[in-house]
């Protein structure tokens, strides 16, 4: 089901700017995709990028449906497992609301009560990206030093 797949992407963005928000603090956000518009976008205050972040999580939540398929075998986290990727967006939500308790503790409140039970039960529900044993598809490090033959050690002063 298509709605199904938009939502992962959305719960995937969602991860991704959680990351670049929680990491560089004000990031551009909402001109950020306009490149084409604008080469220096303007940055967002977190504040602003959580709240976009937890609406864009809602959405893709509500969206998601386990009675059809996503993507099968071509999903690399989950192999299609729709209510996984329910629980991955659920762990995120409450990942998100322990981040904004100090600036608004009852919405912090309230998504981590709504999420928690469908969030991560144990660590079978992980995500995981399991690389392949054989180039293009192995890990990038793998490559870099085994592969790629790197010797580059650097002395350095501590």
């Amino acid at each position: 089901m298509q709605s199904n797949k938009v939502a992962i992407c959305q719960i995937l963005y969602a991860k991704a700017y959680s990351d670049l928000v929680v990491t560089f603090g004000d990031i551009p956000y909402t001109d950020a995709i306009s490149i084409a518009q604008t080469s220096t976008p303007k940055y967002d205050n977190q504040k602003t990028v959580y709240y976009a972040i937890i609406d864009t999580l809602n959405k893709a939540l509500a969206a998601l449906d386990v009675d059809y398929e996503a993507m099968g075998t071509q999903d690399l986290f989950y192999n299609g497992d729709v209510a996984k990727w329910i629980k991955l967006g659920n762990s995120i939500k409450m990942y998100l609301g322990l981040l904004i308790y100090d600036v608004d503790p009852a919405k912090a409140t309230a998504m981590v009560k709504e999420a928690s039970a469908k969030a991560f039960e144990s660590n079978e529900d992980n995500t995981i990206l399991h690389y392949l044993s054989a180039p293009p598809n192995t890990n990038p490090i793998w490559v870099n030093l085994v592969q790629g033959g790197r010797d580059d050690f650097i002395p350095t002063n501590t």
